[in-house]
C-alpha cells in the first residue's frame, strides 16, 4: 500500500516547482502533514484533488475498480508505483494510467512548462537499490512486489512513447 503521506512526499516536489498542484502554494501543508505535525486527512484530500494529472488517473483507476475513493491507498500505489488494481484499465494503445503514462505521453497540465526528456527522466518515479525516487528525491522503501510493479509499468509506458 502507498499511504497517505507517502502519496504527498511523491507530489510536493513537482509541486514547488510549478508543474503540478494547486496554483496557490500548499508545499508547507503537505509539509505538515509528512511530518505528521497535521494529520488533516480530508484538508489533505482536498488539495491532492487540485493535482488534476494524479487525480484524474486515480479517478479511472477507482472506477474500473468499483473503489469509491479515488484516493485510497490501493489506488494509490496503483498511480505512483503501479499493482493489480491496473489490469483492469489498460488503455487502447496499451499503456496504463500510471504516472509513468502521464510522464511519457501526455504534455504537463500548465502549458507554461515544456518537458525535455531529460526533466522527463527525473520527473518519472524511479528504483534505485530498494528506493523510490522523484525529482531525484527519496521518497520511499519499496517491497520486492513494488520495484517489479514500477520497472514494469515504467517500461511500459516509456517504450509506448518511442514508437
Amino acid at each position: 500500500m502507498l499511504t497517505l503521506r507517502q502519496a504527498c512526499r511523491f507530489s510536493l516536489i513537482p509541486h514547488e516547482l510549478g508543474f503540478c498542484g494547486p496554483r496557490k502554494n500548499c508545499s508547507l501543508k503537505l509539509k505538515n502533514y509528512i511530518n505528521k505535525k497535521n494529520n488533516n486527512k480530508k484538508e489533505i484530500k482536498k488539495i491532492l484533488k487540485q493535482f488534476k494529472a494524479v487525480y484524474f488517473y486515480c479517478q479511472q483507476i477507482a472506477k474500473k475498480n468499483n473503489i469509491k475513493d479515488p484516493l485510497n491507498e490501493e489506488v494509490l500505489e496503483a498511480y505512483w508505483l503501479g499493482n493489480d488494481l491496473l489490469k483492469k484499465c489498460r488503455y487502447k494503445n496499451g499503456g496504463y494510467p500510471h504516472h509513468s503514462f502521464h510522464v511519457w505521453q501526455t504534455k504537463p497540465f500548465n502549458k507554461e512548462i515544456k518537458l525535455t526528456k531529460k526533466m522527463k527522466e527525473v520527473c518519472q518515479v524511479s528504483v534505485n537499490k530498494k528506493y523510490a525516487y522523484h525529482w531525484k528525491k527519496r521518497i520511499m522503501k519499496l517491497n520486492k512486489e513494488q520495484i517489479k510493479n514500477l520497472k514494469y509499468y515504467n517500461n511500459i509506458n516509456q517504450c509506448l512513447s518511442q514508437k
